[in-house]
């Protein structure tokens, strides 16, 4: 799934090692200023592609190579949060996360259509902009939980836990809304094109041998075929990733550990992930985000995952700091002008309407004050899923693309100020509870309901 062009002067005289460089140097002076101002260094990330964008003066970037660049960014990053996937871990805060997870979703994301009713826009345009709201960054989930000492802690296996299930309702979208595009207003994804050969198929984004075969025997193409046909196609692969690409995978790197090669174990981690990626779009015609994720949850299985990881680690950072750039590149600081209302809705949703949510679920849960306090704000911001939801809406002509700016200013404001929700979080519940610093370890008697 390649991030779509944008408007404007696109310089097109240097090479990649050229744009390489410079992005990356743009991407370290804003990491290391946001850092000193104590935010996340993914806003840097970010601002340093508004630097470099079409829509602020002075040089320009290759946009289109900061897209692909920013694809391979996407590839590794669902990569990651597959290989970091523990069935056990979630089973182990089922009740509180599943239940959360999907009650404050839906709940989020009726709200979010409500307010792009206000807006003027259609349905398709409020659904994709309430589903790119609704889920929360892992990334900084779990960079708030260590830099708090509570990623360890019950409530921090809760707050992993339910984003996960989030995660995994993100995955799911990223199947069936190119499929519902046209019925929710849209447009047909251009992988819906098909071929006349099965090695057409191959070539031609989102079709699939399974859909070429069915074609080949006179079956016709309607929605409900389409959409059975596609999930079809995700239990093909996922029953191909997990049971015999386990096998196969964890031999061929049992032979390529045994060589004693590190360059060539950490090959072999990055082919991997980039095969089933390439595979699932290929042959399946799915998204190499979903064909990324289930080679992680393959990998993620295998006895030296901790080592897979710490391979992978500055390759998934690297490209994912490209990847943050790139989005940065489309964003237009007009938007906070011509839309401060739009803008301030959204933040509003995000950073107060999900905590409320969550923290209204959590209650009715009857999970202690200290969970509360750790999950709610851990909610309030917005970040890598929101991005890939909000560049498939604006390809399917779903999202119009002042949702897609609104989303993507919504997320820098969030992740800049979260923090502040924590501290707020924190303050609210030491006047509850009394003068205690940090966050408090629930009862022995509260952890049973998780």
């Amino acid at each position: 799934m390649a991030l779509p062009p944008v408007l404007g002067d696109v310089s097109q005289s240097m090479g990649l090692l050229d744009e390489f460089a410079i992005v990356l140097a743009f991407a370290f002076a804003g990491g290391f200023i946001a850092t000193r101002l104590k935010l996340p260094a993914v806003v840097g990330y970010i601002a340093a592609g508004l630097i470099v964008g079409p829509f602020t003066p002075g040089w320009v970037a290759n946009t289109a190579l900061a897209e692909q660049m920013g694809q391979i960014g996407i590839v590794v990053l669902m990569f990651g949060v597959g290989l970091h996937f523990s069935v056990r871990d979630l089973l182990d805060v089922k009740n509180v996360a599943i239940p959360g997870a999907i009650i404050q979703s839906l709940l989020t994301t009726l709200l979010c259509i409500g307010a792009a009713h206000a807006f003027g826009w259609s349905f398709g345009g409020g659904l994709v902009l309430g589903l790119g709201l609704s889920v929360a960054s892992t990334i900084v989930l779990v960079r708030a939980l260590m830099a708090r000492d509570a990623l360890d802690t019950a409530e921090g296996r809760i707050a992993v836990g339910w984003l996960i299930v989030e995660d995994m309702f993100s995955v799911l979208v990223l199947v069936l809304l190119p499929i519902a595009a046209v019925s929710l207003g849209g447009s047909a994804d251009n992988g819906h094109a098909v071929a006349e050969t099965w090695l057409g198929a191959l070539h031609h984004q989102g079709d699939s041998l399974l859909n070429f075969a069915l074609r080949s025997i006179g079956l016709g193409q309607g929605a409900l075929q389409v959409t059975v046909i596609a999930l079809t196609n995700v239990v093909l692969l996922a029953g191909f990733v997990l049971f015999l690409g386990t096998a196969l995978s964890v031999r061929l790197l049992d032979a390529v550990e045994r060589t004693g090669s590190e360059e060539l174990f950490t090959l072999t981690v990055l082919v991997s992930a980039l095969f089933l990626a390439v595979g699932a779009e290929m042959v399946f015609g799915l998204s190499e985000a979903l064909g990324a994720f289930l080679g992680g949850v393959m990998l993620g299985r295998y006895r030296l995952k901790h080592r897979v990881a710490e391979d992978i680690r500055p390759i998934r950072d690297i490209f994912g700091i490209i990847f943050f750039a790139a989005v940065g590149m489309l964003l237009n600081p007009q938007t906070l002008i011509d839309a401060p209302f739009q803008l301030l809705l959204v933040v509003i949703i995000i950073m107060i309407a999900k905590p409320l949510i969550a923290a209204a679920i959590l209650k009715i849960l009857k999970q202690p004050l200290s969970t509360m306090a750790v999950i709610s704000p851990a909610l309030g911001q917005v970040g890598e899923f929101s991005f890939i939801l909000a560049v498939m809406g604006r390809s399917l002509n779903l999202l119009p693309d002042l949702g897609y700016q609104l989303i993507i200013a919504g997320s820098i404001i969030s992740i800049a100020l979260n923090p502040l929700l924590f501290k707020v979080a924190e303050r609210m519940m030491g006047a509850v509870t009394g003068p205690r610093s940090g966050v408090a370890e629930p009862a022995v008697g509260e952890q049973s309901n998780v």
